[in-house]
């Protein structure tokens, strides 16, 4: 009967022991199994945003070229429409005459875009596109929806674009605007 008491008061001080150890480390154990935090991801669309500047005078315009005014930095492409070159005065002498095209900083793609070289930061501006596009030999009949020079540009967002996926003999500025269309 002595042994069965030692044996019941060894195995109830064991027991006991499990108990204390098992209260200590499973509140650790359930304070680790139920601890949360909350983490919210949180995320805003750049802007793509760019315009055209040029210096006019009447119907001549200098230093023509691209802004970007928006929070990202992107590549930009341009197009300058002209009136019909085939408008001329008496003779041969073309009413429009274009000099200082910018194909140092420009690549003239066969869209009809020019694709800027670089990437243009926020708050920059392009170098310039055309010098300067005046008109001569004006003729009293010509109307301005004649003589209109339309000058746009489109940019698209450089960052988080995968150029390599493009294929061709292209600048980045055109494999961009390739890949966005895709």
């Amino acid at each position: 009967m002595k042994t069965r008491k030692i044996l019941i008061i060894w195995l109830s001080s064991l027991a006991l022991c499990v108990l204390l150890v098992l209260g200590l480390y499973g509140r650790q154990t359930l304070a680790l199994l139920g601890a949360q935090t909350q983490t919210v991801n949180s995320g805003t669309a750049g802007q793509v945003s760019v315009e055209v500047y040029s210096q006019t005078e009447g119907l001549n315009q200098a230093d023509i070229g691209v802004t970007n005014i928006g929070t990202s930095d992107c590549y930009v492409r341009m197009m300058v429409v002209m009136p019909n070159e085939s408008i001329t005065t008496t003779g041969t002498n073309s009413i429009l005459e274009i000099s200082g095209v910018n194909l140092i900083d420009w690549i003239k793609g066969d869209d009809g875009y020019y694709y800027y070289k670089e990437v243009l930061p926020v708050g920059g501006t392009t170098n310039f596109l055309y010098r300067l596009i005046t008109y001569s030999n004006l003729t009293p009949d010509m109307s301005l929806d004649q003589l209109q020079i339309i000058t746009y540009a489109e940019a698209v967002q450089s960052a988080y674009l995968n150029l390599e996926n493009v294929s061709g003999d292209l600048s980045d500025a055109q494999k961009a605007f390739l890949q966005v269309r895709q």
